[in-house]
């Protein structure tokens, strides 16, 4: 078995500004990150370019950070099934909760972290199913959606299947995070009032969005080295 590779918060410091040091930074090795003053580990679930070359590294927390968090505390707005009246990702209270979080993580952090653009559903048809897909700004703090974590999955979720599995959650046993379930940012698209999480048992299932849950901590850091 390969040696996971660990980085800490101070060498994590010297990607976010200008150094040598790059091939220490590797996707599934673990950085060390403080967050309301205690350091966590956090592990590398991609290194990739944006369109206008910007270097990035998104990062997941190895730990439920947040616990009893609600997708979407009230529902009766999507109790009429109606086309483009669906549990939306965008519209859920969960997206508002994380981004609140980056200010529990050090400057040097929040200054480094950047807006995370996805594709998700935007209109479904309730005759034929027929979905169109737009891209929308999910924000600096996130969770991952339920292809990212399982692949293609073969239920009618609202996620884009663009977006593509981690090479970290191929692993089934790294799904298994604490001994509870935490969110995705997926909503199953044909029953209007559940959204996807990851069981304490790594598979993966729906609930009504008003269940609380626990949540796991994603952001993209910029990072200065090309």
């Amino acid at each position: 078995m390969m040696e996971t590779r660990k980085c800490s918060f101070d060498t994590l410091k010297r990607f976010i500004s200008p150094d040598d040091d790059s091939d220490k930074i590797a996707i599934n090795g673990i950085v060390m990150i403080p967050f309301k003053g205690e350091e966590k580990e956090f592990v590398i679930l991609n290194i990739g370019k944006l369109s206008d070359g910007t270097t990035y590294m998104d990062i997941m927390s190895k730990e439920l950070l947040l616990t009893n968090i609600k997708w979407k505390a009230t529902l009766d707005q999507y109790y009429n099934i109606r086309e483009s009246l669906f549990l939306n990702y965008i519209r859920s209270d969960i997206i508002d909760v994380l981004n609140d979080q980056l200010k529990y993580f050090p400057d040097i952090i929040q200054s480094a972290v950047i807006d995370r653009e996805v594709s998700c559903l935007d209109t479904m048809s309730t005759i034929t199913g027929k979905k169109t897909y737009k891209t929308v700004n999910i924000g600096k703090v996130w969770i991952p959606s339920i292809y990212e974590v399982f692949g293609q999955v073969d239920c009618n979720y609202d996620d884009d299947p663009i977006n593509k599995q981690y090479e970290y959650f191929k692993n089934e046993e790294n799904r298994k995070i604490g001994n509870t379930g935490w969110w995705l940012r997926s909503t199953y698209a044909f029953y209007y009032k559940n959204a996807c999480f990851v069981d304490f048992d790594g598979s993966y299932s729906d609930r009504v969005a008003d269940t609380s849950y626990s949540s796991v901590l994603c952001l993209r850091l910029k990072l200065l080295y090309s």
